[in-house]
């Protein structure tokens, strides 16, 4: 798929709601909302060539979602967000290269000490791109599965499918959801490092922004 092609459908559907934050890359983009979730539109989702690898990527605290504060966008595949739930400040950095990495912070405002569930909920449909510009998604959750602390989203036989890893490793639910159960102490914070990949024939692509790396480092040259 040409570069354009991804450009044309991030930059000008009229699917994708004004208030969307959209990040680029080549053959890869990011549609989400201003919170920095995944899933809040129907077009939402990371795309990498030719398939949606990622359509439902959301962050709750205690339950809570969170509330947009900020965006800064530094590059046309990099962003930080900024927003508040539970009570916590949240800090959100998204980067789009072949795959997501997503860094998230997590900050005690309060005098006290804070227990806190981070819960994150991941999915995709796999479907085309050219279905999802033409509103024609219409294909049933992907069946989730884990092993060895990596999620994979498709059939564990299949060509095209996505995995996620987390760094610390998170809990994995059967319905693909990541949690922590994590312990700050007054004005502490905590931290982890999500990686979106996609799986084409087999294979995994190994992401331009992965955890662990210093992202100025690496990424698109």
């Amino acid at each position: 798929m040409p570069d354009r092609d991804a450009h044309t459908f991030a930059s000008e559907s009229p699917l994708i709601p004004g208030s969307s934050l959209i990040l680029t890359e080549g053959t890869s983009f990011m549609i989400c909302a201003r919170n920095g979730d995944v899933g809040e539109g129907p077009v939402d989702g990371v795309f990498v060539g030719d398939t949606r690898i990622c359509d439902r990527l959301v962050l709750r605290l205690d339950g809570s979602l969170v509330v947009g504060l900020a965006v800064i966008q530094e590059s046309p595949f990099h962003a930080s967000l900024v927003g508040r739930s539970a009570g916590l400040l949240v800090f959100r950095d998204h980067w789009v290269g072949t795959g997501l990495r997503s860094d998230l912070r997590v900050r005690n405002l309060a005098s006290e000490h804070r227990s806190v569930e981070v819960c994150i909920q991941a999915g995709t449909d796999l479907a085309g791109l050219f279905d999802v510009k033409e509103a024609r998604a219409m294909a049933a959750p992907a069946l989730a599965s884990n092993s060895e602390g990596v999620l994979r989203l498709g059939a564990t036989d299949g060509a095209r499918a996505a995995t996620v890893r987390s760094d610390p490793t998170a809990q994995l639910g059967p319905d693909g959801t990541l949690s922590w159960r994590v312990e700050l102490a007054p004005r502490a914070e905590w931290g982890c490092c999500i990686e979106v990949a996609a799986v084409r024939g087999g294979a995994e692509v190994t992401p331009a922004f992965g955890c662990g790396v210093d992202p100025s480092a690496s990424g698109p040259v």
